[in-house]
């Protein structure tokens, strides 16, 4: 027995192989919809459903092949609708123009669940409104719908067909045939009516949606993202490179950064160096002049003092007669002169020094200041 097992297992995957691989399958969908069709006929949906307004009847093959996106998925979430109120739920509410189709698609999906149907795809499959999916969901509801009308498929009886009255028809059937052939073929439909006809009821087969619906506008955004990736194809190459670049050219700045920052420590450092000892020098230059100012005032004070003698000289002169002291006192003034004279001179002097020898520290401090900073740059660069 379980020899006999094992060979029919390899039987029935060889089986489903040859399903899978037949080219009939890419035929199925049209099959299925035009199962489809029929079921809702025995439905009556005619009267049902496509007597309300903005639906409609649909084709045998309309939920095969992608046309309008936003009509098909109306009509999808519509027709499933009807067959879930006659079916599972007389309360389930019909989806309008606006909802969200997320939460229309697990809404029928979650009714589907409550039948125990197995549902193995991903929700968003339903929002083409065509495919393979949406059939599968619309063959099941019309299944629950016709059970639950007490419909049931029954057997065809094979009939007993007699071989003369078979001879007789076929017989009957070729003289028809021949009859058809050598008759002049009419039609009896007037063409003038019939375009007329075809008029007052064409406008009652569009379905009108409105151009603000989102599902109008998926062809459009799904074109755009097309479009977009392949911008971003052809460009990610271009942006990749200039990143590349980039980055290279940063990594040299940094290490040019770093080298330079290597070769001016040394003379960064002299340069702190120096102006520390030219704050020293600043600072010894100060006491020096706090000093000429001191002297300088000690100097103003003699000069006051000697100018209240000359005063009082020149009081006791008047009162005097006598030259001899008078004299005197002249030369002691002239000889006072000379040593103020003198002594102005030392001070401009002493000024004269201090100053040349600040504009000498300076002027030697400037130059190894710029030797220090430029020679090392030069030596580089040659």
């Amino acid at each position: 027995m379980k020899s006999n097992e094992d060979e029919e297992e390899p039987k029935i995957e060889d089986d489903k192989k040859l399903i899978t691989q037949s080219p009939a399958l890419q035929y199925q969908l049209y099959s299925q919809n035009e199962d489809l069709v029929e079921k809702l006929k025995l439905l009556n949906y005619e009267k049902g459903y496509a007597s309300v307004p903005g639906q409609r009847p649909i084709s045998r093959h309309y939920f095969v092949t992608s046309s309008t996106v936003g009509e098909q998925f109306y009509l999808f979430t519509t027709l499933s609708a009807w067959l879930i109120q006659k079916a599972i739920n007389p309360k389930f509410v019909k989806p309008q123009e606006f909802d969200d189709p997320n939460v229309i698609v697990s809404n029928i999906l979650d009714e589907l669940r409550r039948k125990e149907i197995v549902v193995d795809f991903a929700p968003s499959k339903l929002k083409s409104g065509y495919g393979e999916q949406c059939l599968y969901v619309l063959n099941n509801l019309a299944d629950l719908a016709l059970i639950a009308d007490g419909f049931s498929w029954q057997r065809a009886e094979p009939v007993v067909e007699n071989d003369d009255e078979l001879d007789i028809g076929l017989d009957e059937a070729e003289l028809t045939e021949l009859q058809v052939v050598e008759g002049i073929i009419k039609s009896d439909v007037d063409i003038d009516a019939w375009k007329l006809e075809v008029e007052h009821v064409a406008p009652l087969l569009k379905v009108n949606i409105q151009p603000t619906d989102w599902r109008s506008h998926i062809e459009q955004m799904q074109h755009y993202r097309q479009a977009i990736d392949n911008f971003l194809n052809s460009a990610k190459p271009h942006l990749i490179n200039i990143s590349e670049d980039s980055a290279k050219s940063l990594q040299r700045i940094t290490t040019r950064e770093k080298h330079l920052n290597n070769q001016l420590d040394n003379s960064i450092e002299k340069f702190h160096i120096n102006q520390d000892k030219m704050a020293e020098l600043k600072e010894k230059y100060r006491e020096a002049s706090v000093g000429i100012v001191q002297r300088t005032q000690a100097l103003q004070r003699i000069c006051d003092d000697i100018d209240q003698i000359k005063e009082q000289i020149d009081e006791e002169s008047h009162r005097s007669s006598d030259g001899a002291p008078i004299l005197k006192i002249k030369q002691a003034l002239i000889k006072l002169e000379t040593d103020i004279a003198t002594m102005n001179v030392q001070i401009g002097v002493i000024e004269h020094f201090l100053l040349q020898f600040q504009l000498k520290n300076r002027v030697a401090f400037s130059i190894h200041l710029l030797l220090n900073l430029f020679v090392p740059i030069f030596t580089s660069s040659l």
